[in-house]
C-alpha cells in the first residue's frame, strides 16, 4: 500500500477530475452542496495540492460509507477512490474540520470495549474477548471488532459455531483489528500495521481456513490479499449446516446482503444457500440485490438522517413487496440501521446467526412465547439505555442540571439517582462524552 505522502502526490498528479468516482458513490448523490461531480473532484484535488478545504471536500469525506462501490474499475487512471477518501478524512481531521476522535479497539477505553461491557454480563464479556479452542481447533473463527457494538450478535455467532463445527478456535477481534477503523480515521500506516499483525496472528494459528464474521474484514482480506483461505460466516453456515437443522421451515425470508460483498462480487451465494438450508425454501429476492444491491447508508444516518430514514423506508418497501416474513442481514452495521428503535420495519429484521439459532432452538422444543417476551423486554431495555446515555450527554453539556451540595461528579449523581454501580455509571458517562462520535 502506498504511504500517505506518495498517495497524495499520485492523486494530484493522475486525477483528471472526471467525477466518475463521485458518480459511483450512493450516499453522495444526496449531498447538500450544489457542485457537480467533476467540480467536487477538482476541489478535492486542489485541497490535496495545498488549497482550501471547501464544503464539498468536507462533505465528500463525511458521506463515504466505505462500501467499495467505487473501488473496482471506476477510476480510468487506476486510482483507488476509497483509499483517497480515507486519506482525505485524515487530513481534514488534522485540521479540525472532521471531528472524529479515534481510539484503537485494543485500547481498554475504546468505544467497542465499553459498549460491549455495558451490554453483557461478566461471563459473556469474557467469552467474547478470550481466545478459545474446541477439539483440535482446525477451523479458526475471527469476529472482527465492530460487532462488539452489538455483542449479542457475536454471542449468537459463537452459539452457531458450536452447532455447526466440532473442532474450532476463536480469535477475538478487539485485540486484532484488521485495520479498517484506522483507515477510516485516515491513519493509513497504522491500518497497514494492524493488518500485518492480524495476518501474523492468523498464520500462527496454522489453519488453512479462516471464517470471518465481519464483511468489512472479508473485503479487506480480498483487497490486500492473504496467505490463507478466507470464508464468510455465511459460507461457514452454508457448508456445515446441512443435516443439523436443514429444512426446518422458518418461513419466507428475503436477504439484505452486505454492500461490500455485493459490489465486489464475493460469494454472494453463501447467505442464500444458508437461508435455503434454514428455511427449506429459496430466499425471495428484492429488486436491488447482488452487484446491484443497496447499502444501509449508515453515513447518511449520521450526517443526513432524514434522507437516511427515507432510504431505509425504501428498502423496507422492497422487502415487504416480496411477501417475506423476515428480512435477514449478514452485517452488524446493517442490522444496527435496519433494526434501530425508530426503524418501524414492516417485516421482522433478524441477523443470519439469529435465524440459524432460532431454528435450532425450535427443533429442541424451546418455548416461543417465553423467548418472544424476553426479546420484547430486552428491546425495551436497550431503548431505555439509549435514553439514559442521551440524558447523560445533556448533563455533560449542562453541568448545572446535576451539580449540587455533596455531589462529587456526574457519575456520583447517576449512581445516586439511578442505583448504578460506580463502574456502570462511569461507563455511561464515558459513552455520553463521546456522543458526537
Amino acid at each position: 500500500m502506498n504511504a500517505p505522502g506518495h498517495l497524495k502526490e499520485e492523486f494530484v498528479d493522475k486525477c483528471t477530475a472526471c467525477g466518475a468516482c463521485a458518480a459511483m458513490c450512493p450516499p453522495f448523490a444526496h449531498r447538500s452542496v450544489p457542485d457537480s461531480n467533476r467540480e467536487v473532484q477538482e476541489r478535492i484535488r486542489d485541497f490535496l495540492a495545498g488549497g482550501p478545504a471547501e464544503a464539498a471536500v468536507v462533505e465528500r469525506s463525511r458521506l463515504c460509507n466505505e462500501c467499495y462501490a467505487c473501488v473496482t474499475d471506476t477510476c480510468p487512471e487506476g486510482l483507488d477512490p476509497m483509499r483517497i477518501n480515507q486519506l482525505l478524512r485524515g487530513l481534514l481531521h488534522d485540521q479540525g474540520l472532521v471531528p472524529r476522535p479515534f481510539i484503537p479497539p485494543a485500547d481498554p477505553q475504546s468505544n467497542e470495549r465499553i459498549i460491549a461491557s455495558l451490554l453483557t454480563t461478566e461471563e459473556e464479556y469474557r467469552r467474547i474477548t478470550t481466545p478459545a479452542v474446541k477439539g483440535d481447533g482446525s477451523l479458526l473463527f475471527f469476529s472482527g471488532c465492530n460487532v462488539y457494538y452489538q455483542p449479542h450478535l457475536l454471542l449468537t455467532a459463537l452459539d452457531v459455531l458450536d452447532l455447526v463445527a466440532d473442532d474450532w478456535s476463536f480469535l477475538p477481534g478487539l485485540d486484532h483489528c484488521c485495520g479498517n477503523n484506522h483507515d477510516s480515521a485516515g491513519r493509513l500506516p497504522e491500518g497497514r500495521q494492524a493488518m500485518d499483525e492480524l495476518s501474523a496472528a492468523l498464520r500462527k494459528a496454522e489453519t488453512d481456513t479462516v471464517a470471518v464474521w465481519c464483511p468489512t474484514c472479508v473485503a479487506r482480506f480480498y483487497r490486500d490479499g492473504s496467505n490463507f483461505k478466507v470464508a464468510s460466516f455465511a459460507r461457514l453456515v452454508a457448508d456445515r449446516l446441512g443435516g443439523r437443522v436443514q429444512g426446518a421451515g422458518a418461513g419466507a425470508v428475503t436477504l439484505h446482503e452486505a454492500c461490500k460483498i455485493g459490489y465486489l462480487g464475493l460469494d454472494g451465494q453463501a447467505p442464500r444457500e444458508a437461508l435455503e438450508l434454514v428455511t427449506g425454501e429459496v430466499a425471495r429476492e428484492m429488486p436491488r440485490h447482488g452487484t446491484e444491491t443497496v447499502c444501509c447508508e449508515w453515513s447518511l444516518h449520521q450526517n443526513r438522517p432524514e434522507i437516511g430514514r427515507e432510504e431505509r423506508r425504501a428498502r423496507f418497501a422492497e422487502a415487504a413487496a416480496t411477501g417475506a416474513r423476515s428480512l435477514v442481514t449478514v452485517c452488524h452495521g446493517c442490522q444496527w440501521i435496519l433494526d434501530a428503535p425508530d426503524a418501524d420495519p414492516p417485516v421482522r429484521v433478524v441477523s443470519m446467526g439469529s435465524a440459524v439459532s432460532e431454528v435450532a432452538r425450535d427443533k429442541a422444543g424451546r418455548g416461543d412465547e417465553l423467548e418472544a417476551e424476553v426479546n420484547e423486554v430486552a428491546g425495551g431495555l436497550n431503548v431505555l439505555h439509549g435514553r439514559l446515555v442521551d440524558l447523560a450527554a445533556r448533563c455533560v453539556a449542562e453541568p448545572g442540571l446535576w451539580r449540587g451540595v455533596g455531589i462529587r461528579s456526574l457519575e456520583h449523581w447517576l449512581g445516586w439517582r439511578m442505583g448504578l454501580t460506580v463502574h456502570v455509571a462511569r461507563q455511561v458517562v464515558t459513552v455520553a462524552e463521546r456522543a458526537d462520535e
